[in-house]
């Protein structure tokens, strides 16, 4: 059942504003965004929300509220997003998503092993360092032109030229961009994209977890997902076909589907 979307902006007791879409109804799933940006009416969350009760949350300074001078690393998101998800859970249990960066946060949280969390899905997540000092796992954003992104990140280097074409969009959409990637250099720039701890600590994950990838990611490889899946217990790990870092944008319906699958799995 789809229910239409309620925006609201939610304020933590730090003081912070988070904005939060909420739609569907069922089963209550929490949903952190990556690097793809904050877009409530993606396709991949309306058919999600077609069975379950979807809240989809921008993250602080990716557009939405400003966020203050001193909220600028993983672990204010972490603290920010739990007393969220408390307040969302109303005493039950929550699947978390998250994507490549919001995979990240979402990694963070499971590893403190709160009481509202009861399934993990990581899509292209990003946060841990699994070679060695001098390799890189992860592409750098900031190295690359627009065209190059498109293709690391996408299967279809079309779709992903139209999602980096900056040119055609109007001023506001714009101004979201910036602040997102002003928002990423807050809280990803060093240690890039990692936490050089979490690595050992996602032995803590003590939930069911999911690692979903695009087949053709080359910002962040399979490899590097089947490592971080290796690293968490009661994982599994599948592919995406047809899609590269940014699934929720090239296989919506696939995405969803594997997301509201692992949902209805009995306890």
């Amino acid at each position: 059942m789809t229910t239409s979307p309620r925006s609201s902006i939610q304020r933590t007791s730090q003081g912070v504003d988070i904005e939060v879409v909420i739609r569907g109804a069922g089963e209550p799933v929490l949903v952190l965004h990556g690097l793809a940006g904050f877009d409530a009416g993606r396709r991949w969350l309306d058919a999600l929300s077609a069975e379950t009760h979807v809240a989809a949350v921008r993250l602080p300074g990716f557009g939405g509220p400003p966020i203050p001078y001193w909220f600028d690393s993983i672990d204010d998101l972490v603290l920010a997003i739990d007393e969220l998800a408390t307040v969302f859970a109303e005493e039950r249990q929550i699947i978390l998503v998250g994507l490549s960066l919001g995979g990240w946060v979402a990694a963070e949280l499971a590893v403190r092993r709160p009481s509202w969390l009861g399934r993990l899905v990581l899509v292209n997540a990003v946060g841990a360092k699994f070679g060695a000092p001098d390799q890189r796992e992860i592409a750098d954003l900031w190295a690359h032109s627009p065209a190059q992104l498109a293709d690391l990140m996408f299967h279809d280097s079309e779709i992903g030229l139209a999602h980096f074409r900056f040119a055609e969009r109007d001023v506001e959409d714009l101004r979201v961009v910036a602040q997102s990637d002003e928002a990423v250099v807050r809280y990803a720039w060093e240690p890039y994209m990692h936490n050089p701890k979490l690595r050992a600590r996602l032995v803590r994950i003590d939930v069911p977890t999911r690692v979903l990838w695009g087949a053709n990611d080359q910002f962040v490889s399979p490899e590097y997902g089947r490592a971080l899946t290796a690293a968490i217990p009661h994982a599994r790990f599948e592919v995406i076909g047809g899609a590269g870092h940014m699934p929720d944008i090239e296989q919506p319906d696939q995405l969803a589907a594997l997301v509201s699958e692992f949902v209805r799995l009995p306890g």
